[in-house]
């Protein structure tokens, strides 16, 4: 599902006007993964391949040409992908065997094969990287992490966004100085945040609007602990702003607030209008995912409904509406309207079948009650993020699964035969 500004059709439905409310991409399915940039979409499907959409100038669609789409083309030649990311005009993927590809504007030595040439249209080999276990961006640099809990970084570094102690660009990946231990690496448009293993949060580059979180507004070159904030399990970054989750399900945000993307009720229009340091966002508990776009922030709850703030001038939040007034802003965080409705995960059927789950809700056992014209190969439980919970081999046309170790909230069961999958709904109370 997707909605927001639709200038370049990076909303995949053929026009190029903006949606207020969530749409479904038509034609794909299968999707695991999305990933959106300044003004081009991602998705990753469940084979390995990606799809893109939207603005191409820069190549970023990868599919060796220059020509917008408004509607999904595949990446050329790229398969046995597990991860993407989008930011600003560039693409990249992280493949199974832990290889970096990417591919778009390259600038800044922002695709980091060791020159500053001009945008590539196809996906090509981040080749001094291995054993990369995640990636991000930011406008016009690169991150990646390795097994070994390194940061390697490559491309803008004018305001200190690769961490190696200088303001030098670079070309390619150079190891980020003084922190180890990283399970998580993300980026906003020109600064840079790592998640260690002891729950503490660091970051660095441009500081203009106290996106560091050090309580200063002085760029950084190298990694600065986030003050005061610890116990975190999530990172993201907008354009200059920074959103941490932690673990017990709330949100605290720092940086540029004009827009609200803070969540703390308020923008700021005069002076430095942010926050220098880590505030926790009000009304907001029972948190599992975060996210962040260019002015705007999400947070998805474990009961299944997203939640949105920020910038919302061209229907970047989902609510059903363009917002105006002096910031064109929702300040609170705000659900995405009917969004579970719209993904169509209540009762989604297949013609001809039929497929019951109860007891629901569910405290310790579930029986799945399926009758497939085809015979049913697997069951599988998802959370609300899509991550397979555990998987089963269908043995007759009615199960009973425990479901006594997994944690309250919102679950789904897939029905898969060779042909179709269907899904349902259950809660774990």
């Amino acid at each position: 599902m997707i909605w927001g500004e639709n200038n370049a059709g990076q909303l995949g439905d053929s026009s190029l006007i903006n949606a207020d409310t969530a749409e479904q991409v038509a034609g794909l399915n299968g999707i695991t993964a999305v990933g959106a940039g300044a003004s081009h979409t991602l998705a990753l499907k469940s084979d390995g391949t990606i799809m893109a959409w939207g603005r191409n100038l820069n190549g970023q669609l990868g599919d060796s040409t220059n020509t917008d789409r408004a509607y999904p083309v595949r990446v050329k030649n790229l398969n046995s992908v597990v991860k993407i990311f989008a930011q600003g005009n560039k693409s990249l993927a992280l493949k199974n065997d832990s290889s970096v590809w990417i591919w778009g504007s390259n600038a800044f030595g922002q695709l980091g094969i060791g020159s500053p040439l001009a945008s590539i249209n196809y996906p090509i080999r981040v080749d001094t990287l291995s054993k990369i276990i995640d990636i991000t961006a930011g406008n016009s640099h690169s991150l990646a992490l390795n097994a070994d809990g390194t940061v390697w970084a490559w491309g803008l570094n004018q305001h200190g966004g690769i961490g190696d102690g200088s303001m030098t660009n670079r070309t390619k990946p150079v190891k980020t100085l003084y922190i180890t231990g990283i399970t998580k690496v993300a980026a906003g448009g020109f600064h840079s945040l790592a998640l260690k293993n002891d729950g503490t949060v660091w970051t660095w580059g441009m500081n203009w609007q106290g996106e560091i979180g050090d309580g200063t507004l002085i760029d950084k070159v190298s990694p600065t602990q986030v003050y005061g904030l610890n116990s975190v399990v999530a990172i993201a970054g907008g354009i200059d702003h920074s959103i941490a989750l932690k673990n017990d399900g709330t949100v605290w945000t720092w940086g540029f607030n004009s827009n609200g993307q803070l969540g703390n009720g308020s923008y700021y229009t005069t002076g430095c209008r942010c926050d220098s340091f880590a505030y926790q966002v009000p009304g907001l508990s029972g948190i599992i995912g975060i996210a962040a776009g260019g002015d705007h922030s999400l947070a998805l709850k474990n009961d299944g409904t997203l939640w949105a703030w920020g910038l919302n001038i061209y229907g970047e939040l989902g609510l059903g509406y363009f917002s105006g007034g002096a910031c064109h802003c929702v300040e609170t965080p705000t659900q995405v309207i009917d969004l579970c409705t719209v993904l169509g995960v209540e009762d989604m059927k297949g013609a001809g079948n039929n497929v019951s789950v109860y007891t629901n809700p569910a405290q310790t056992e579930i029986t799945v009650d399926f009758n497939f014209m085809e015979k049913v190969n697997t069951i599988e439980i998802k959370n609300v993020l899509g991550q397979t919970i555990k998987e089963l081999k269908a043995k007759d046309s009615k199960m009973d699964i425990d479901v006594s170790a997994l944690q309250s909230g919102i679950y789904f069961i897939i029905v898969k035969n060779s042909k179709e999958s269907i899904s349902r709904k259950f809660i774990k109370e």
